[in-house]
């Protein structure tokens, strides 16, 4: 071999003894095949966000009949509900009369009365009493006069009254309520009779009513009852005209409330 051949060779030996002494380069590992992690995508379709899966649901899309869903209850109002009260009773009552010409009279007799009463503590109340008198006393320019009306006025004796009035119910105690109440009275009174000069008179003024009544259970009521008025009006042309009516009545009933 030539010197020229063993230079040549030493030449094409020196990369190769290069390439061997630069350091090796780790390779990189390959993820194991047996675990797969999923594409976002994925993740986040399988996953759904509370608010899409929940539906929202607004008072409007309720039913209140639907079953197993109750109404909502009604607001609680503080003002107490509004009372009934209805009271029917049997009295008695008289009616004083004094006239132009200076003739006073008095017809007393039974009554049946009833009255009603709708409010809260204060309410509107009305009270109405048919009585039929049997008893007479008159006095004045015209002579005296006392005899029992069943006699000498036998084709008819009778009186109506009501009263509207303004109320007011009071709590005693846990048994025992007043009721006393005021307002416009009117009245319409008659005694007829053959043989002498018919009394007549509708006549309208100012009434007062008072009752004591005793709870006997959540809906009765036992009830006492007076009431009086002044009447100084008389809507009937009479040749001698009534100047004043005063009525006053007591009753005892029975009152029903609701």
């Amino acid at each position: 071999m030539t010197r020229s051949s063993i230079g040549l060779a030493l030449l094409m030996l020196i990369p190769a003894f290069s390439a061997a002494a630069q350091p090796r380069q780790p390779r990189p590992r390959t993820p194991d095949s047996t675990v797969e992690t999923p594409p976002a995508s994925t993740a986040e379709t399988s996953t759904p966000s509370t608010a899409e899966s929940t539906p929202v649901t607004t008072t409007s899309d309720v039913n209140p009949y639907a079953a197993g869903i109750a109404p909502a209850p009604a607001p609680v109002s503080g003002r107490a509900s509004r009372l009934h009260v209805h009271d029917v009773g049997v009295g008695y009552r008289g009616t004083f009369a004094s006239s132009q010409n200076g003739t006073r009279a008095l017809l007393h007799g039974p009554s049946i009365a009833y009255s009603y009463y709708v409010g809260r503590r204060w309410g509107f109340m009305l009270h109405g009493e048919a009585s039929f008198p049997i008893v007479g006393h008159a006095g004045g320019t015209g002579g005296q006069y006392d005899s029992v009306l069943t006699t000498d006025y036998d084709q008819g004796r009778y009186s109506f009254d009501g009263s509207f009035m303004i109320a007011r119910r009071m709590n005693l105690s846990d048994a025992l309520v007043f009721t006393a109440g005021v307002g416009l009275h009117f009245q319409s009174f008659a005694l007829k009779s053959v043989t002498r000069l018919p009394v007549e008179a509708i006549t309208g003024g100012v009434a007062g009513f008072g009752k004591l009544d005793v709870l006997l259970s959540d809906s009765f009521s036992l009830g006492v009852s007076l009431s009086s008025g002044a009447d100084f009006l008389d809507f009937v042309q009479h040749t001698n005209r009534v100047t004043l009516v005063v009525p006053f009545s007591a009753t005892v009933g029975i009152g029903l409330r609701y």
